[in-house]
Parts: C-alpha cells; structure tokens; sequence
C-alpha cells in the first residue's frame, strides 16, 4: 500500500461506524474528547484502519512517516491538525481535517484519523535528524512525539562497518576462545595430575597421621615411665644421701678408732722395750 496511492491519501479522516444509541447511554454522560492510542508508522490497513510498520526510526527511501491516532468519545463535530517540525525546530508542515458530527443522539465510541508527510523525493529526505509532530483536536494539544529520520545510505554504511568492526571482533573472540580453550584443556590435564597426586599425598598424610597418633600414645606411656622412674631415681637418691651420710660417720669413726688402736700398739711395743732395756740394765746379785 506503500508508494503513490499512500501520497495521494496525503490526509485522511477515517470515521468507523461504530456508535451507541443516546438510550443506551445517555449523550449528557459522554465526557471531552481522549485519545485511545496514537502510533508513528509507515502505512495504515484500510480494511481493519491499523496502523502498519510501527515505527520511530524512518529511513529517507521510506515513502512517509504517519502519526496514526484513535480518538474516543467523540459527540460533536471537531477539527483535528498535525505540526511537523524539522530537527532545528522550524514548522515544516501543518495539515487540518474535519471530524464529522455523529448522527443526533449518538457519539463516535472511537473515531481514526491519521496524517502523513512524505519522505523519499521531499524536503524530509535531505533534513534527518530528530523531527517532532504535535497533534490537536480544535486548540487542544493531544499528542506530541518525537520520530526520527536516517539517511538510508549512511545507515547501511554504518551498519556495514559495525557488521565489519563485529566480525572483526568475532575473529579475535573466536582465536582467543580457541587458545582458552587449549588452556582450559592443557590446565584439566594439570588439574587431573594435580588431583592423583594430591590423592597419593593425602593417603600418605593419613597414613603418618595414624603413626603420629601412635607415636604420640607411646610418648604419653613413655612420660609416664619416666615419671615413675624420676620420682623412684629421687628417692634412692635420697636414700643414698642419707646412707653416705651414714657411711662417712662410721668411716670417721673407723678413723679414729684405727688411731687409737695404732696408738695403742705403739704404746704397747715401747712399753716392752723399755721394760726389757730395763731388765738387760739390772745390776746382778
């Protein structure tokens, strides 16, 4: 639907017979007009009145940019204006239409209208950048928006590039991911002999545990010994100080008593000595 026939519609107001009987709910409850929804797209469905290619990014190959609105509650006639503004802020465009009133005693339930500006081969094609669009109904403001307008060319260009600059990207992660992946291979060949040795030392571990401990209960037993043995070594030490003590009284007296008898003997041998000098000096009778 794109192309010459979407430019020629340029503006259209599309009334939806849709409406409610005043007896069914009476005309004084309906309340000002709102709007239901409202869509920046690149065609409109002329069977179901939806909007098509949803968009906020328009190419400058794109045939126009369409601000597609669902008006509700409508009970009288209205006049509803779209202003386009280029990217440094100037009014570009501005397109009016008219709401027709709905038949005496009903209102528009909801009510579509929407207005276009072209893009490829009009002045929006050589102005991208950010353009605005406001949209009234009589003087009031219903709906603002921003949309944008690309160049074709340099978007492809751009995108050529960071497609470029991806697979660029992609080479390096794919040679770094091969060489982690060796890494990965070569540290799970490390990790695995690690993991043998770990499990041989652990077993050794276990196993000078198990002679600690031994060690460690014969130690206790063997403190326990000396203990014993200390305290029997004390005390025979100290028998044997009192038996020295003892012993050197009786050798002192054996001493003195050999002293004596030494003594006596030599007392004893000069004794008789003298006496037999004495009887060899006798005068005979």
């Amino acid at each position: 639907m794109l192309g010459g026939e979407l430019l020629k519609r340029h503006l259209l107001v599309l009334p939806v017979a849709f409406l409610l009987a005043a007896s069914s709910i009476s005309i004084q409850n309906v309340q000002a007009v709102g709007v239901g929804d409202y869509r920046m797209c690149r065609d409109v469905d002329m069977a179901t009145y939806q909007p098509l290619g949803m968009t906020q990014v328009f190419m400058t190959t794109d045939v126009a940019a369409i601000l597609w609105v669902n008006l509700t509650l409508i009970s009288e006639a209205a006049a509803a204006k779209w202003e386009w503004y280029r990217p440094d802020g100037s009014l570009y465009q501005t397109l009016t239409a008219s709401v027709p009133a709905p038949e005496p005693g009903t209102y528009w339930v909801w009510y579509i209208v929407y207005g276009l500006i072209g893009i490829e081969g009009y002045e929006p094609a050589e102005k991208t950048g950010v353009w605005n669009v406001k949209f009234y109904v009589d003087t009031t403001l219903m709906v603002t928006t921003i949309f944008e307008i690309v160049d074709y060319a340099k978007r492809i260009s751009d995108l050529t590039n960071n497609l470029l600059d991806l697979q660029s990207k992609y080479y390096g992660l794919s040679s770094n991911y091969t060489a982690l992946k060796s890494d990965y291979q070569t540290l799970g060949e490390t990790y695995d002999t690690l993991r043998s040795e770990f499990d041989s030392v652990q077993s050794d571990y276990q196993t000078l545990n198990v002679t600690y401990n031994s060690l460690v209960s014969e130690f206790e037993t063997l403190e326990a010994d000396y203990a014993t043995l200390n305290a029997t070594y004390n005390s025979l030490t100290s028998e044997h100080d009192v038996l020295r003590s003892e012993y050197d009284v009786a050798l002192n007296d054996l001493n003195n008593t050999r002293t004596i008898m030494y003594a006596t003997i030599a007392t004893t041998i000069l004794f008789v000595i003298t006496t037999a000098y004495l009887a060899m000096k006798k005068p005979k009778i």
